[in-house]
């Protein structure tokens, strides 16, 4: 269900590649303060949940018997064990131990392209630009096809929503005044509330 899964990364980038299907295809979890992390050329199809997700969490109480990822205020939204064979597993952490983390890395996601996907991007930084993108939306889709929180640059981005009536749709959600967005276009064929 996850195609790919980085944390702690510093200094990462993701360069011509194409995903297909899963629920969850690109999903970067970092601490404060690390970058740049830069996805370029790539291609995102139909995830049924998400194509990328960029974020950090914060514990919401102290680490129980000694847990401890990096240190005390940083909490991996995955629990990762290396077999014996050199393979991992990724185990997902109780969404009750987390809470959302600001951080402050640069992110830069350009020339991609997002096709059929149920979301494009949930993305949370401060530093982020989002730029010269594709995003195609299907009907099948619900909420925002691109959600922002904290400082972020949204530079000519091209969405094509095919609007279904029964869902509420968006291109963009942003959840800070700090969002920019310069230059995109969006088309639709029916009526579509852009930007919330």
């Amino acid at each position: 269900d996850l195609s790919f899964y980085m944390q702690y990364t510093k200094y990462t980038r993701v360069e011509n590649l194409t995903f297909e299907g899963g629920r969850t295809q690109l999903r970067i979890w970092t601490i404060d303060g690390t970058g740049p992390m830069i996805v370029q050329k790539c291609t995102f199809k139909r995830a049924s949940q998400l194509s990328f997700s960029y974020r950090t969490y914060a514990w919401k109480d102290k680490p129980v018997h000694g847990e401890m990822d990096h240190n005390e205020s940083d909490c991996s939204p995955c629990i990762v064990t290396r077999r014996s064979d050199g393979r991992c597993d990724v185990t997902p952490r109780d969404p009750a131990l987390m809470k959302g983390n600001y951080s402050s890395a640069l992110l830069l996601i350009e020339r991609c392209r997002f096709e059929d996907n149920a979301k494009a991007l949930d993305i949370v930084s401060d530093g982020q630009i989002v730029r010269d993108c594709t995003v195609k939306v299907p009907r099948w889709a619900s909420g925002p096809a691109v959600e922002v929180k904290s400082k972020t640059l949204i530079q000519r981005v091209k969405f094509d929503v095919a609007r279904n009536p029964d869902f509420e749709q968006y291109a963009i959600m942003t959840r800070h005044l700090l969002t920019t967005i310069q230059d995109c276009e969006v088309t639709s064929d029916g009526d579509l509330t852009a930007i919330l």
